[in-house]
């Protein structure tokens, strides 16, 4: 019986430590990258595709990095002609939907990057969703030029 007992003990830890550690089987995250700035700039835009193939939508909280002070997420807008940056304390991906994080539109705002950020190198991201999963990406780094600007309207 102390036996049993054990075996669905262990069975239930590894239940529990894994939740939300793991990549989600719902949420997916690709094509991430990070537009290079001059060497001497602590502030860069990232961007990455979202997808949400669960049946309820999910919430971005958080991004953090080791490599930057600070991450928020921000949304580009253009009003009455004059183009402004909002800041956004979190964003929904809805359910079996899409969230494309894009020059012109949302993006991250990483601030106080620890080192200089050059082309071809990468860093890693961590995002946290309100289901409590945490999913863990590499991000390229990039030159913005050429890239597509969606237009707002």
């Amino acid at each position: 019986m102390n036996g049993k007992r054990g075996l669905i003990t262990v069975a239930l830890l590894v239940c529990i430590t894994g939740a939300g550690a793991a990549e989600s089987e719902a949420v997916n995250l690709h094509d991430a990258w990070i537009a290079e700035g001059p060497p001497m700039v602590k502030r860069h835009a990232g961007y990455v595709e979202i997808d949400n193939s669960g049946p309820t939508d999910v919430t971005l909280k958080e991004v953090t990095s080791p490599d930057f002070g600070r991450i928020e997420i921000h949304r580009s807008v253009i009003d009455n002609g004059i183009a402004k940056m909002l800041y956004q304390r979190s964003v929904t991906i809805p359910a079996n939907g899409h969230l494309s994080f894009a020059p012109g539109g949302y993006h991250l705002m990483l601030l106080n990057a620890h080192k200089p950020l050059t082309e071809g190198a990468s860093v890693s991201l961590t995002f946290t969703f309100n289901n409590g999963d945490i999913i863990h990406t590499e991000a390229k780094i990039k030159k913005l030029q050429n890239a597509a600007i969606p237009s707002n309207d």
